[in-house]
């Protein structure tokens, strides 16, 4: 009879976890690139609404910049974490926690990509009532998802923003005029004229 063919390695639960894993890191990484243009539009963003005097919207813009940026530290953070628990060899007692933690990875994973469009980030600046509401969501949704040091980091950049971002819709300063002079003004002296001497010479 003949040999039977070998079969390849079994593949484990254990390489399943490495390899979700790595798909998570690669989508992390391409997803980073393309939040990268994104992250720069909202800077512009906040500084042309500083430009145009309009600040709230100017800090939605940085808030939402910080937000982005919190999703994929995270998430690059927790994915580290994980792949030191994959490689170890408690693997069976902890898997369950990873998957759980695999799980959790995909579903900001699904945030980080709808955070990639730039067509939301134009609407921060657009000032119809449908996109008022949309930054006014937006706004909601931030204050449950930023941390107070996050928000503390937003207000500092606002504030450096601000001072080398000139506010082109202020009213221009009036230019102050000279002082008036305090003193009497002493204008060129006339010479008093003497006394005509008389045509008539003295017979005596």
């Amino acid at each position: 009879m003949g040999a039977h063919p070998s079969k390849g390695p079994k593949i484990t639960d254990q390489d399943r976890a490495v390899l979700e894993l790595k798909r998570q890191r690669d989508r992390v990484r391409q997803y980073q690139v393309k939040l990268q243009h994104v992250l720069d539009r909202e800077h512009e963003l906040a500084r042309q609404a500083l430009r145009e005097g309009n600040k709230d919207r100017a800090r939605l813009a940085l808030r939402r910049r910080a937000y982005q940026q919190g999703l994929i530290d995270k998430t690059d953070q927790q994915l580290a974490t994980l792949q030191e628990l994959v490689s170890t060899i408690e693997f069976a007692q902890l898997e369950q926690s990873i998957v759980y933690g695999l799980e959790q990875g995909n579903e900001v994973l699904k945030q980080i990509h709808k955070e990639t469009s730039l067509e939301r980030v134009e609407r921060l600046m657009d000032t119809t009532a449908e996109a008022q509401q949309y930054q006014r969501d937006v706004d909601d949704m931030l204050s449950s998802h930023l941390s107070v040091e996050e928000q503390e980091e937003v207000e500092e950049e606002l504030a450096a923003l601000s001072q080398v971002v000139p506010d082109t819709q202020a009213t221009p300063a009036v230019q102050s005029l000279p002082n008036a002079p305090t003193s009497e003004l002493v204008g060129p002296q006339l010479k008093t004229p003497m006394p005509e001497r008389s045509m008539v010479a003295d017979l005596s």
